[in-house]
């Protein structure tokens, strides 16, 4: 879990820095113009993360390699040595990191649902907080509709997009970036086949 949070946390950071820029597209007179640079800004996010996460599925595929080599070290020595498995690639991984940057904001979400529910919708305040929070993912439907309107409970809901985003960016990034370490190895296994044979 440790370093699920770790490789989130830029992906976190950079959320709130890129919700400043969807503040300064806010201020855009043109309205297609403030659509088209709020599609912009998310697209960016999911590039920088995505190319990010991309780097930490191969550098997880170049761990589960070498502990791999261990492990058989192991076996045939029979001499015990540390191996860091949590940095081990496994395919879910990635999705996993993407979920835990809009953690706050599916929490925010299921308290304004339970408050929504008691209320009968009149209380906001956590829908309004996550729009706030994840204004980056929130322009993209203001701007299509009007960032200057006041969202009724059921609206807020369309946030739920922003999980389903990072983590498929993330996600499909990180499985990339293995199955880049991966054809390396096997252009190395290759390579050693033709010189050696099949000698081991």
């Amino acid at each position: 879990m440790k370093y699920l949070l770790k490789n989130s946390v830029f992906g976190f950071v950079y959320l709130l820095v890129m919700d400043f820029v969807a503040i300064l597209i806010y201020y855009v007179d043109n309205r297609t113009l403030q659509i088209i640079l709020s599609f912009v800004a998310v697209a960016f996010y999911c590039f920088v993360v995505g190319y990010l996460t991309e780097k930490e599925g191969e550098t997880a595929l170049d761990v589960l390699h070498n502990n791999d080599m261990e492990r058989r070290h192991i076996i045939k020595t029979g001499i015990l040595v540390d191996i860091n498995t949590a940095a081990e690639y496994k395919p879910y991984k990635g999705f996993c990191m993407g979920l835990l940057i809009c953690s706050p904001l599916l929490l925010l979400l299921l308290i304004h649902l339970i408050l929504g529910l008691a209320s009968g919708g009149t209380i906001n305040g956590a829908g309004t907080a996550a729009s706030l929070g994840y204004f980056l993912f929130y322009a993209v439907y203001g701007s299509i509709t009007s960032l200057d309107k006041v969202l009724t409970f059921g609206e807020y809901f369309i946030l739920l997009y922003a999980p389903a985003v990072t983590s498929i960016t993330m996600g499909v990034a990180y499985i990339i970036g293995a199955n880049k370490s991966r054809k390396k190895y096997l252009k190395i296994e290759i390579k050693h086949r033709e010189i050696y044979g099949d000698e081991t």
